[in-house]
């Protein structure tokens, strides 16, 4: 993933945690953002698994099954958060 790629990862994983109860009196996010935010993942997501990546998901899939998946979006979400908490204003 390129860097421009792996910010907008960040973002989508802040829009989707400012939905809780807890943190969405501190956010102004809109729906129509959080829409946006959510498109622009799924297809980030579906351009990996089709068009960059498909040797690998085939071969992850035949090993693991669909433990290859969760473990796939279980580093999708760690290199958000850590682009997230890489920005000097976060830390």
């Amino acid at each position: 993933m390129r860097g421009k790629e792996r910010k907008n990862l960040a973002k989508w994983i802040f829009m989707g945690m400012s939905a809780h109860s807890m943190i969405k009196p501190c956010s102004n996010v809109s729906e129509s953002e959080i829409d946006n935010s959510n498109q622009y993942a799924g297809r980030l997501i579906t351009r990996l698994i089709t068009e960059d990546c498909p040797e690998q998901v085939r071969t992850a899939s035949e090993v693991m099954g669909s433990a290859a998946f969760e473990q796939a979006f279980k580093v999708v979400g760690e290199l958000a958060m850590q682009e997230l908490m890489a920005e000097l204003s976060v830390g």
